[in-house]
């Protein structure tokens, strides 16, 4: 004779919770994916419904399905809301190590980014937005890329400055950034500089040596000129040969630059010019100025005063951004106390110092960037503070 047993409820659910709660935990398990295919744009929607990123952001999830080693281009496009992507062999909630992440680089509010297929040939797609409470239409495109060829270097020419491009048919290093090699032949060990100017990415700089037709690098720099530009001090070696890879630090980077390649610009000697306490002056940063490490031209001013003295300086200037900084020269350098960018209202600078006893405070008229132009520089006397009452 058999029996039946039936298990009360509240052990049912006391045995299913937890493997409720497992499954919770599993990534992916609740996570609805859309395929999507190259070449043919859907659409969708977020809203209050959606499901939720790491960072609390709705989301649509898809998945695409390519071959090992194939280069993809996502796009995400909203009139609705500032779009965000993230593409990785787990893109949501949370994201792999591989996961590449883009905002703007679709134009405007539109999220592009390209991707190289891992050896699964999956990726998944995480139609996002930037805001939390965004809401409304999406279209998601993804389209084949051609294999990138590989990188020609290009002979550069000593103290001339080249231009060149990034675009998505650039050839691709092993972080799938796309980039340019460029040669460059002068004497044995000459001391160089190299800069790499772009007004549409953020410039990263390598330099190196080509050996076996494979670029080597021995050094790198990202912002070290002025802005997002980058530049490096280099020398060549004893054959009077060197090699340079201009990309940058994302794998997104597309447009126009310009890179140079040359003897470092001779240093001018610091000229001192006075104010005085109450006047005004016209001046001006051009080529012919001392310039610091990165370049960028500056002025410098004593202001004569009384030891102690309390002054505010004011710097405005409709050609360039203007930069107050406030120290004590110790040879070409300087040992800064205090600066300022747009405390004058605008873009003007305004600083407040304390004239030292000595009379070795020194003032530096600059520019955000390698700004020139014509200036105004004031001083004033700083207005007493008003005396407590007792």
């Amino acid at each position: 004779m058999s029996k039946n047993f039936r298990v009360p409820a509240k052990r049912c659910l006391a045995q299913l919770l937890p493997l409720l709660l497992a499954a919770t935990a599993l990534p992916g398990l609740a996570i609805a994916q859309t395929a999507i295919r190259a070449g043919a744009p859907v659409t969708g929607t977020l809203d209050a419904s959606s499901p939720k990123a790491d960072d609390g952001t709705p989301y649509a999830l898809y998945e695409y399905s390519g071959r090992a080693g194939e280069r993809i281009r996502v796009t995400q496009t909203s009139a609705a809301f500032d779009s965000f992507l993230a593409v990785g062999t787990t893109a949501a909630p949370g994201c792999a190590d591989d996961c590449r992440f883009d905002d703007d680089s679709g134009g405007e509010l539109n999220s592009a980014l390209t991707f190289t297929l891992p050896a699964s040939g999956k990726v998944q797609i995480r139609a996002n937005s930037v805001s939390s409470d965004a809401s409304g239409d999406f279209t998601l495109t993804v389209a084949d890329l051609p294999a990138p060829a590989p990188a020609r270097p290009q002979a550069l020419r000593l103290d001339t400055v080249t231009n060149g491009s990034l675009t998505d048919s650039s050839a691709r290093d092993n972080d799938d950034r796309p980039h340019d090699i460029w040669t460059v032949s002068g004497r044995r060990n000459q001391e160089i500089v190299v800069r790499v100017n772009s007004d549409a990415f953020d410039s990263f700089l390598e330099y190196g040596q080509m050996e076996r037709n494979q670029f080597v690098s021995s050094v790198t720099d990202d912002d070290g000129g002025s802005g997002l530009n980058a530049r490096l001090n280099v020398t060549l070696d004893s054959s009077g040969r060197g090699a340079i890879k201009v990309t940058t630090p994302s794998g997104e980077a597309s447009g126009a630059y310009t890179v140079y390649a040359g003897d470092p610009p001779p240093k001018r000697p610091i000229s001192v010019q006075s104010i005085n306490v109450g006047d005004s002056t016209r001046g001006s940063l051009d080529e012919n100025d001392s310039f610091d490490e990165e370049e960028v031209r500056f002025d410098t001013f004593q202001i004569a005063g009384r030891p102690g003295q309390r002054v505010v300086v004011r710097l405005q200037s409709d050609a360039f951004d203007p930069i107050l900084k406030w120290g004590v020269l110790e040879g070409e350098r300087l040992l800064q106390d205090a600066t300022d960018d747009d405390s004058g209202g605008g873009t003007s600078a305004q600083l407040a110092v304390t004239l030292d006893e000595d009379g070795i405070g020194r003032l530096l008229v600059t520019s955000l960037g390698d700004g020139t132009g014509e200036y105004m520089l004031s001083v004033v006397g700083a207005p007493r503070p008003a005396a407590v009452e007792r």
